[in-house]
């Protein structure tokens, strides 16, 4: 598990693991949804470990509520000064599809494929003009929402087209994109422990031939893999998450990158391995493994692939480079 504090790791477990609406009451209640954030603007303290501890837990215990959008949301808010609520908030981190126009502080136009929009008190758009993000917020009456050509993603959550209409603009330099791929590699990498555990637990109860399936070779071989890649994300978003903690998301630039190719790589072979060790059973909607594979896909997609994080990789290599040049140059 992903630990900035023990207790916090043990009342995340308790919080998480009762209904959708359990989960959202005591997630209010304990403040969770403030965690990160500056007292001073609603919220309730902590680092970006604590927010990493959190998504972790969403995805360990596959948690159906707008948490992780919530927290992110909330983040941006304070980023610009504004005060933060415990009510839930719809965020887009932006989309090469989306069609938003700034002009003199304020926002028209269309998000695409934004989750949990529908129930939200409140929506925080990104939009990325130059170097730095604008971001948008809309109150109640300012923004509307319609489907993004389905109302629900692979994993059966809402998902939607959100229009603005005269929203408030805030230029910052929150770090919207680094903090939204932090969040959501932490969301897999809990799901991943979960599976590990449940393709565990399934090879040693199924039985073959008088022996449990988890002494052949070749299912030994599926949970090798499926380990391995539960251990390597949470240790990618472990250092990742700790690195931000201690000197910002911009400081850890390079790692959050890294760790979001390490997740997608590894969510890929992990899933493959735990339905093989699984077979049938696996594909069924009734079963867990179905619910997290598809939970999985559906945050992988909202991050765009690894394609993007590598491309932010070779461009910070690229600058690094070429400041090493002209420090060089300059001598």
């Amino acid at each position: 598990m992903i630990v900035a504090d023990a207790d916090l790791t043990d009342a995340l477990d308790d919080a998480f693991s009762g209904t959708p609406d359990a989960v959202w009451d005591l997630t209010r209640q304990m403040g969770l949804l403030g965690v990160g954030i500056d007292e001073a603007c609603g919220g309730a303290g902590g680092t970006v470990a604590d927010q990493a501890a959190i998504a972790f837990a969403v995805g360990k215990h596959k948690v159906r509520a707008p948490i992780v959008e919530t927290i992110l949301a909330s983040s941006a808010l304070a980023a610009c000064g504004l005060d933060v609520t415990a009510h839930p908030l719809a965020f887009s981190p932006g989309d090469r599809r989306d069609d938003v126009r700034v002009v003199d502080g304020h926002a028209d136009g269309l998000f695409h494929d934004v989750p949990w929009a529908q129930d939200a008190a409140g929506f925080v758009g990104v939009v990325t003009t130059g170097s730095e993000p604008t971001i948008i917020v809309a109150a109640p009456g300012e923004f509307t929402v319609g489907t993004s050509g389905a109302d629900a993603d692979l994993a059966g959550q809402p998902i939607s087209t959100v229009a603005v209409h005269h929203a408030t603009a805030v230029n910052t330099d929150w770090p919207a994109r680094l903090s939204h791929s932090l969040l959501r590699s932490a969301q897999i990498a809990g799901a991943l422990e979960a599976i590990a555990a449940l393709t565990h637990r399934y090879t040693r109860e199924r039985t073959q031939f008088g022996k449990p399936i988890a002494a052949f070779q070749a299912v030994t071989q599926h949970l090798v893999t499926v380990e391995q890649a539960a251990v390597a994300t949470r240790i990618a978003v472990e250092r990742a998450a700790g690195l931000a903690s201690a000197g910002g998301h911009r400081g850890a630039t390079f790692e959050i990158g890294a760790t979001h190719l390490v997740v997608d790589h590894h969510a890929a072979l992990a899933l493959a391995a735990a339905h093989q060790a699984h077979g049938a059973i696996g594909m069924t909607m009734e079963y867990p493994l179905a619910h997290y594979a598809r939970l999985i896909h559906s945050w992988r997609a909202l991050t765009r692939g690894h394609s993007v994080s590598a491309q932010h990789i070779g461009w910070d290599a690229v600058g690094h480079v070429a400041r090493l040049i002209a420090r060089e140059g300059g001598r």
